[in-house]
């Protein structure tokens, strides 16, 4: 391990045991002070495929970003708390102008202590307009840590590559339910992207070569296993069969359950996505889910088409009943999340236990 945190600190990974660079302009939307005078709302999320990392990345903690007509101006942006699994969303309020990504930052601790996390971001990905009154979009960016992939940016010589993904990640939903003091201009006013010039972004068939590590697998109740993995993909296998194939569900949201039964396929997963399908090999489809602000975490479909799903809140698991067919959701009950204290060595974090539920013949327990 200390070989590879040698590498990583010579070739691009900063390890600092300061704190990360302070923002000149205060950007947290949380607090609509922030929104005074003119300004618009930048919003970019990042899908880590790092699991096999010394140290490992769970979660990015801040984006940093530099004014390109200033570069003494640096704004850093903090992660939404709410409404994700295992990807990053990063929110924020900027003055006018035009800028480009600088770095991640993240935290672990090693050794007993916590260790700061930077990864620089090639200035090749882009740059992107910030207007008063306006969204700006940036979609997803996929952290790579090879340089093999189709993702790679030429420019530095670091262990990993940063992709913008393809698709349109759904955000004004999230920004109306966590942030319902927003004026309806910034709702009714077209997004902002990257600017012309940018780099182009990845498919999901440039995705299936990189290699992404499965987040999770689920074996469903007719023997089916499925794999998660990343930005939406699934690749599944009947029982008895020794071969796996790919369902591409048209979503870039990761995906944290998979059910199913005689009447079709549900999934469900971070900011209140929930698909369906008549069967494998079938074409997905969305549909509306109980919140934006609440990730997906369990969902099943009996033979008659009822479904139900389990979500969580910032506070709360959630139980749902209701029909994929008109995304119509009945709140069933509500849990409180139940905290513990773990220690790690001098270090206490907070944990959580999280409900469970069980359907068979039609029954929920």
């Amino acid at each position: 391990m200390l070989r590879v945190l040698r590498l990583f600190s010579l070739v691009g990974f900063v390890l600092l045991l300061t704190g990360c660079p302070s923002s000149q302009v205060k950007t947290n939307l949380g607090e609509p002070q922030y929104l005074e005078g003119e300004r618009g709302v930048l919003s970019v999320q990042i899908v880590s495929n790092a699991v096999g990392l010394a140290p490992s990345i769970r979660q990015w903690k801040q984006i940093s970003l530099v004014d390109v007509n200033d570069s003494e101006v640096r704004v850093g942006l903090a992660r939404a708390p709410d409404g994700h699994s295992t990807s990053d969303l990063f929110l924020g309020s900027l003055p006018p102008g035009t800028y480009r990504l600088e770095s991640l930052f993240s935290s672990e601790i090693i050794g007993g202590e916590v260790v700061r996390i930077e990864a620089p971001i090639p200035v090749e990905l882009g740059e992107f307009d910030v207007v008063s009154g306006s969204i700006t979009n940036l979609g997803t960016l996929l952290f790579h840590p090879t340089v093999e992939s189709p993702a790679e940016i030429s420019g530095g010589d670091y262990p990993f590559s940063f992709g913008r993904v393809e698709g349109r990640m759904e955000i004004k939903p999230y920004l109306e339910s966590k942030f319902d003091w927003l004026p309806a201009s910034y709702f009714s006013t077209p997004e902002l992207s990257w600017n012309e010039g940018s780099r182009a972004a990845l498919s999901t068939r440039d995705l299936s070569r990189m290699g992404a590590v499965p987040v999770d697998s689920v074996s469903m109740r007719d023997g089916t296993l499925v794999s998660i993995g990343k930005l939406g993909q699934l690749r599944w296998r009947g029982e008895g069969s020794e071969s796996w194939s790919r369902s591409d569900t048209g979503a870039i949201e990761q995906i944290e359950h998979v059910g199913g039964s005689s009447s079709g396929l549900i999934a469900i997963g971070e900011r209140g996505l929930v698909l369906r399908s008549d069967g494998w090999g079938e074409s997905w489809s969305r549909v509306q889910g109980p919140g934006a602000d609440q990730v997906g975490i369990w969902a099943e479909l009996t033979d008659q088409g009822k479904a139900f799903l389990l979500t969580r809140s910032a506070n709360d698991i959630l139980l749902y009943g209701g029909s994929v067919e008109d995304g119509d959701w009945d709140l069933f009950a509500r849990f409180e999340l139940d905290y513990d204290l773990r220690s790690e060595g001098d270090l206490i974090s907070r944990g959580r236990r999280v409900a469970f539920a069980h359907l068979d013949d039609a029954q929920l327990t």
